[in-house]
């Protein structure tokens, strides 16, 4: 299923020399790439990587698999070229962002409350109110969810397809519509 649970795409190596590439020093390229991102759980079967990514406090947005849960990629030959499809999971990042984002206002309750009396249900009531409340957190969501996972979906197939390339001197690797 795709948005907004799962990222898929592929990717297509061209090579000029056919023999010199395996799927086994692709997939070996594969594991590394991922070790360097600080995958977790990474296991190979047959043609097939799978991985843990994960949220990464200390480094923000930066790693590439801060915001997958978890992935597959397959690699296959076809003729004068190899075949990379990928599939990362976001449920982690949809969960997160529906779940953290509306707590916000109930800390900033907390936290700017002037009374801890009486006064403190009405001002969660006032904060909580759907008709000053619905709309910047809509705004929020799709800022912060939607955002994450446009990132996410375009660094990746970056990532991956201009590494393979330098790697295995193609020159060119091109997405391939999903």
């Amino acid at each position: 299923m795709p948005f907004p649970v799962s990222i898929a795409g592929s990717i297509e190596l061209r090579i000029s020399d056919p023999s010199s590439i395996t799927v086994e020093s692709v997939i070996t390229r594969i594991k590394s790439l991922l070790e360097a991102a600080k995958a977790k759980s990474i296991s190979c079967v047959g043609s097939t990587v799978s991985f843990r990514g994960g949220t990464y406090f200390g480094a923000f947005n930066m790693n590439v698999l801060a915001e997958v849960g978890s992935g597959q990629i397959r690699v296959e030959k076809q003729g004068a070229s190899i075949l990379v499809q990928y599939h990362l999971s976001t449920v982690n990042l949809l969960v997160r962002t529906t779940v953290v984002l509306p707590l916000l206002p109930l800390g900033a309750t907390l936290f700017f409350a002037s009374s801890w009396s009486g006064h403190f249900i009405q001002n969660l009531v006032s904060v909580y109110s759907a008709d000053r409340l619905l709309v910047p957190l809509l705004i929020a969501w799709l800022w912060v969810f939607v955002g994450n996972f446009l990132l996410t979906k375009l660094r990746f197939r970056s990532w991956l397809s201009k590494d393979l390339s330098l790697a295995f001197n193609s020159g060119r690797a091109q997405g391939i519509p999903s």
